[in-house]
């Protein structure tokens, strides 16, 4: 079996280019990888952009997402 590839590609506001990139990956022929996108909350349509994409090496993680704080104890 031929070792496991890791892609790692940080994004912010990259509607305009991540399309290609995606296509560029899926592209090749070496086919096993994994893919970590790390979106800091993009203003734009990146995230739905890769979101489109049904391919279970590719995973998205949205950087500084909303979390819920927790009460303090006084």
């Amino acid at each position: 079996m031929k070792e496991l590839v890791s892609i790692i590609t940080p994004s912010y506001n990259s509607a305009e280019f991540i399309e290609e990139t995606i296509q560029s990956v899926l592209n090749q022929t070496y086919e096993n990888w994994e893919w970590l996108i790390s979106d800091d909350r993009s203003k734009d349509n990146t995230v739905e952009i890769i979101k489109k994409y049904n391919d279970p090496r590719i995973k998205l993680q949205v950087s500084g997402a909303k979390r819920r704080r927790r009460k303090r104890k006084k």
